[in-house]
């Protein structure tokens, strides 16, 4: 399966879940740009003449050192979903062609962060930054999955963070962290999105009465 079909599923996808939402997608620039195309976004960075002010835009996220100033500049240009590619080298990147430019040297922190998400650590996200539960098509040569859709939200609970952490994986079928993000969501504190996602892999495995009792316990957070 190519590139471009696999930024076409991602893409058609995103749009599927946002509906009628605009949507503003930072990538690597190339990326970016496909998405504009299959997905009618809107983009920061994408590859056109006119648009300098959005690379330099682009060029100015890549560089923010922290999660904070990152955040900061995402709000600024009302980007609301962040999307890497394993094959892209991404927007680590962009951070090495604006080092090349500006003398300097560094990795910004959504450089940092996409090369340990595409390492398969996604322990370090910050609580705004939430993993979207997208399983892109497998390609051969990369670790699976060769995609990862983000969407820019208000800080989550850390038992929320974590749920969401487990829809992710329950997505990508990766059964063990599912198990472990999910047991760590319902340590924290029972919550709608966790227990929504236990009572579903419950019911799937035919375990009726922990069925029950997650629906019992789902009802219960849902009349709070």
């Amino acid at each position: 399966i190519s590139g471009d079909m696999v930024v076409r599923d991602a893409s058609l996808w995103l749009r599927h879940r946002v509906g009628g939402s605009k949507g503003v997608v930072l990538a690597s620039s190339g990326i970016t740009t496909s998405m504009v195309w299959f997905g009618g976004f809107q983009g920061v960075g994408s590859l056109y003449w006119e648009n300098l002010d959005g690379l330099r835009a682009a060029n100015a996220i890549y560089s923010a050192p922290d999660p904070d100033s990152a955040r900061a500049l995402l709000a600024r240009r009302g980007v609301t979903h962040l999307a890497f590619v394993a094959w892209n080298a991404g927007l680590a990147a962009a951070q090495d062609a604006a080092n090349a430019a500006d003398g300097t040297t560094g990795r910004g922190f959504l450089g940092g962060l996409e090369e340990r998400v595409m390492a398969g650590r996604l322990d370090s996200l910050p609580p705004w930054l939430a993993p979207l539960p997208y399983e892109p098509a497998t390609v051969a040569g990369y670790p699976h999955p060769v995609v990862h859709l983000f969407e820019v939200v208000p800080d989550q609970r850390p038992e929320v963070a974590w749920a969401r952490m487990a829809e992710f994986h329950h997505a990508v079928k990766n059964a063990d962290g599912m198990d472990a993000a999910l047991a760590r969501s319902l340590a924290i504190a029972p919550n709608v999105p966790a227990l929504a996602l236990k009572a579903q892999i419950d019911r799937a495995e035919g375990r009726a009465e922990e069925f029950r009792a997650a629906v019992a316990s789902l009802r219960a957070e849902l009349a709070k």
